[in-house]
């Protein structure tokens, strides 16, 4: 499958959603890029790189009574491992079409592919993205290598995370084409609830029969939320490969994709790794867990609220909750709300012995005020049962845990302010 860019595409990944909310631009000109590397006939690599711009980042005018546009200059150079310069390329873009209202981009993007021979082994590679009419310019560098293909034998492409066809719609003149639209930035929610992941697998073997699939998907933790086996026919030396792993039940965080294809005897594995943004918070369609972590944070005020909320309600409190306490209002990124969902998380991945790790007494805690300073653990002592005593220096707290019963379900025994 080779890549065509396009002009630029519209995402309907969620029918009436896109213009719902206005979405506030980074600083900067934020841009999302990707490479993958796939073998030529004869066994030499081509490397792709994918870039992806936002147009809600980019300032469209309109001159002259006609439609808003404005330019985009892209610039890719690849480094070696010593790091020379190995080839680049830059490509303009003078009458770029959007709109002078923002919002009216939202959803849109400047998406293109490009295709470049390099040797195996590691590179690095930077690419910039400017727009000469404002100024605005973003530089980011990626190290990767790029695969070595043999002649012979079972082989594989580099994974391509991607936006299924079926929730692309691209402009007249976008040429897009494939099942696959890439997505660069390998993250996903609620904009984009799909994942759809590209691959190549090459077999010069003179081996008859089905390749045998499996995938698997798992969080930083290790945890495996979905692992699924199937077979498909090969088409020859160079077979296409699909997946669509199933997005309902990801929550926030990074996720690993875990590709091993085996024909004949012989197997080849790929990895990638993808992320899930802040809309996809599990929690917001239980109202029991919403109503208790929140609650540890929460106001007297906002405790009330929370006690009168109907069920159906709770979302847009969420939203409310956490836009009275983002320190960057003027950034698509609530910090405050991501550093409680990362202390969720751990407290339901660490705490949780005979009951949700959320619910219990260290997870209280570390949901409210964070990991501590300091823990001291006391495990064999005659006179008292195992016990970890946890210190909030910058607060003057200290928090005593005892494990009454032996299960390891730590109760809060105690606490005083210094």
């Amino acid at each position: 499958m080779r890549w065509r860019g396009a002009v630029f595409l519209l995402l309907l990944v969620v029918p009436g959603a896109a213009g719902a909310q206005r979405r506030i631009p980074e600083p900067g000109l934020p841009f999302s890029f990707d490479v993958a590397s796939f073998r030529e006939p004869g066994g030499d690599a081509r490397t792709e790189l994918f870039v992806s711009v936002p147009l809600t980042s980019l300032n469209f005018e309109a001159r002259g009574g006609g439609p808003a546009r404005t330019r985009v200059r892209i610039t890719a150079i690849f480094y070696d491992s010593e790091d020379r310069q190995i080839t680049g390329d830059d490509w303009s873009y003078h009458d770029l079409p959007g709109s002078a209202a923002r919002e009216e981009n939202d959803g849109k993007i400047l998406a293109r592919s490009y295709t470049f021979r390099l040797p195996a082994g590691k590179t690095r590679l930077k690419v910039g993205v400017e727009e000469p009419d404002t100024g605005s310019r973003e530089e980011r560098s990626l190290e990767f290598e790029v695969l070595r293909f043999e002649e012979a034998g079972l082989g594989a492409s580099d994974l391509v995370f991607g936006v299924c066809r079926d929730l692309v719609v691209s402009a007249p003149a976008g040429g897009f084409v494939g099942p696959v639209l890439p997505h660069p930035s390998r993250r996903y929610g609620d904009d984009t609830p799909s994942i759809c992941v590209y691959a190549e697998i090459y077999d010069d073997r003179e081996a008859s029969g089905p390749l045998d699939v499996r995938y698997r998907v798992r969080d930083a933790g290790g945890r495996t939320f979905e692992d699924t086996t199937f077979a498909v026919t090969a088409a020859g030396e160079s077979t296409e490969l699909l997946l669509r792993p199933r997005f309902t039940g990801l929550s926030l965080g990074r996720y690993e994709l875990d590709v091993v294809v085996e024909h004949g005897g012989e197997k080849v594995e790929r990895k990638g790794v993808f992320d899930i943004d802040e809309t996809r918070i599990a929690f917001i369609r239980d109202a029991e867990k919403l109503r208790t972590v929140l609650g540890y944070v929460a106001t007297n005020e906002e405790l009330r609220a929370l006690d009168e909320a109907s069920d159906d309600s709770l979302g847009a409190l969420w939203t409310r909750f956490w836009e009275r306490r983002d320190p960057t209002p003027d950034t698509r990124h609530n910090e405050a709300m991501l550093e409680f969902m990362r202390r969720v998380e751990y407290a339901t991945q660490n705490f949780g012995v005979l009951e949700p790790g959320w619910r219990s007494d260290r997870g209280r805690i570390h949901i409210k005020y964070g990991p501590p300073d300091q823990i001291e653990r006391i495990l064999n002592d005659a006179y008292r049962p195992p016990t970890e005593i946890w210190y909030y220096y910058g607060r003057n707290l200290t928090y005593v845990f005892q494990d009454l019963d032996g299960f390891g379900r730590y109760r809060l025994a105690g606490s005083r302010r210094d």
